[in-house]
C-alpha cells in the first residue's frame, strides 16, 4: 500500500481531503482578491480580509507536493502549470492596474516549485545532495528575478514542504519562518494553514472540477478586475 493509503489507516476516516482543502484554499484566495481589488485599502474589513487570505497559498504549496508524490506523469503536471501561468498572466495584469513585467501570477511559482522538486529528487536519486539543493535555490533566484508572486519565498516554501512532508513540526517551523522573513508581517495569519495540513487525512476527494480548479484563477481576476472597472467608470 502506499503512503496515501498508510496515512489513511493511521487518520481513519476523519480529517480534511484534499479537495476540501481545495475548496478552502480557493476561498481564502478569492477573500483576498475580493479586498485587495474591490476593498478601501487599510481599512478594518480589508485587513481583516487579506489576513483570511493568507492561508490560501500555503495550502495551495501543500496540495502541490502532494500531487507531485502521487503523480504519475509530472510532465503533465508541469504542462497545465505552465499553460495556467500563460493564460492568467493578462487578467492578473489588468487586476493589478494594468500591463507590467514588475510581477509574474502565482501559477508561475507553483511552475517553479514543481520544477524544483522534480530537479531535486533526480539530483538525489543519482547521490548528488549538493546538486540537488543548489538546483532548489537556483529555481528560488528565478522567481525572485522573475518576480513572481510570493518570489523565492514562494519556491522554498514549496521545498520544504516536500523535505519535511513527514514531519509536521519542522514543516511547520521552516514554512512559517519562510513566510514571515521572506514576504511580510501580514503572513502571520498564515500559521492557521500548517494546522490544516495536520489535519489532512491523505484522501485525495472526489470532485468534478479538476481543471475547474485551475480554470477559477484567471477566470476570477478577470472578473474582479471588470467589476473594479464598471465600479470606477460606468456606475
Amino acid at each position: 500500500m502506499g503512503q496515501r493509503g498508510e496515512r489513511c489507516g493511521l487518520l481513519g476516516a476523519g480529517g480534511l481531503n484534499g479537495v476540501q482543502l481545495k475548496w478552502i484554499a480557493l476561498i481564502t484566495m478569492l477573500i483576498d482578491h475580493t479586498a485587495h481589488v474591490l476593498v478601501e485599502p487599510w481599512s478594518p474589513l480589508y485587513l481583516g480580509m487579506r489576513l483570511a487570505g493568507r492561508l490560501a497559498f500555503p495550502l495551495y504549496s501543500f496540495l502541490l507536493v502532494e500531487g507531485f508524490v502521487h503523480t504519475r506523469d509530472v510532465n503533465r503536471y508541469l504542462g497545465r502549470l505552465g499553460l495556467f501561468a500563460l493564460l492568467s498572466e493578462l487578467p492578473f495584469d489588468w487586476m493589478n492596474g494594468g500591463l507590467s513585467f514588475a510581477s509574474q501570477n502565482v501559477f508561475f511559482t507553483l511552475f517553479l516549485g514543481l520544477l524544483a522538486l522534480r530537479g531535486y529528487v533526480v539530483l538525489q536519486n543519482r547521490n548528488l545532495p549538493s546538486a540537488a539543493y543548489l538546483w532548489c535555490a537556483g529555481m528560488c533566484a528565478l522567481a525572485w528575478g522573475m518576480r513572481t508572486d510570493y518570489g523565492w519565498a514562494g519556491v522554498a516554501l514549496i521545498c520544504f514542504l516536500y523535505r519535511f512532508r513527514e514531519n509536521i513540526l519542522w514543516k511547520t517551523v521552516s514554512g512559517y519562518a519562510t513566510l514571515m522573513f521572506g514576504v511580510n508581517e501580514m503572513e502571520v495569519t498564515a500559521l492557521a494553514s500548517f494546522l490544516l495540513m495536520k489535519w489532512y487525512n491523505g484522501q485525495k476527494g472526489r470532485s468534478r472540477l479538476k481543471w475547474g480548479f485551475y480554470l477559477f484563477y484567471p477566470l476570477h481576476l478577470f472578473i474582479l478586475a471588470a467589476l473594479r472597472y464598471i465600479i470606477k467608470n460606468v456606475l
